[in-house]
């Protein structure tokens, strides 16, 4: 609720070349106060990697070659599922750099990188050196349907992709329990929800000044206009008081429609 208005620029952050557009993850945030989201130091570990392409086929050492740097490995996969039937390939040429991330679709085997170091933290996220500014990269990575990332993980995590300041405004209470009302499954519960937030309200760049502490239940039930932040926000926190731990990510959408020239 601190930004009344958002304006739109034409400038071009990245250009990616893909065959299947996906989101392009950059940060996943777990902690929620009632009005930001925080994300919380989450344990990164080196990526092993070496000089030249693993041995794969031709097609995908060529591919892999192309871009310049070593080939890093992500944790628990094997360089050979990167020829998996249905693995995606996509090279990303940014022309804005974002320090100490490079957005990456979810489930990554591969990263190809002009970097000597490249840590992954538990959500995949890839985390280069700040001082290290990343100009083209490329990675490979499967899907599983709409799955992104298997839910993984210790209970003290889950309760925390749970966790809601206990002020939460109690119109936003009775909505979860209405949604959750007569459901049978966690899936059931997220399509109610994301359904409900995206009638209730209309997408708006200009949302005005809020006059409360809660900004998600004055955008859900007073301006009901808003912006992908409001949202994502508000689907959130509806879904963890209905019992389906979540999290808040940023990132990009590619979309066929970003399609221009044979790339996005």
């Amino acid at each position: 609720g601190d930004l009344e208005r958002l304006k739109l620029s034409a400038k071009v952050v990245m250009r990616v070349w893909t065959s299947r557009p996906q989101k392009l993850r950059g940060r996943v945030f777990t902690h929620f106060d009632g009005a930001a989201w925080q994300a919380r130091g989450a344990a990164a570990t080196r990526l092993p990697a070496g000089p030249e392409a693993p041995p794969l086929g031709r097609e995908a050492t060529e591919w892999l070659n192309a871009i310049p740097g070593r080939v890093f490995t992500m944790p628990g996969q094997q360089a050979q599922q990167a020829e998996t039937p249905g693995a995606i390939r996509t090279k990303i040429v940014q022309s804005v750099f974002n320090g100490g991330m490079l957005v990456a679709p979810g489930r990554k085997v591969l990263v190809r990188a002009p970097l000597d170091d490249l840590r992954a933290d538990v959500f995949e996220n890839l985390a280069p050196p700040i001082s290290s500014p990343v100009e083209i990269y490329g990675i490979i990575n499967l899907r599983r349907g709409d799955l992104v990332q298997p839910a993984t993980g210790p209970d003290e995590t889950q309760s925390e992709f749970l966790a809601l300041p206990e002020d939460t405004d109690g119109r936003l209470k009775e909505a979860a329990a209405r949604l959750a009302a007569g459901t049978r499954s966690a899936e059931e519960r997220i399509e109610r929800t994301v359904s409900f937030v995206q009638h209730e309200c209309r997408y708006s760049l200009e949302t005005g000044k809020f006059h409360s502490r809660q900004p998600v239940a004055e955008f859900l039930f007073e301006k009901k206009q808003g912006y992908c932040q409001f949202f994502a926000s508000a689907a959130a926190v509806l879904l963890r008081l209905q019992g389906v731990p979540c999290r808040y990510v940023s990132g990009f959408n590619v979309q066929p429609g970003n399609r221009k020239c044979g790339h996005y």
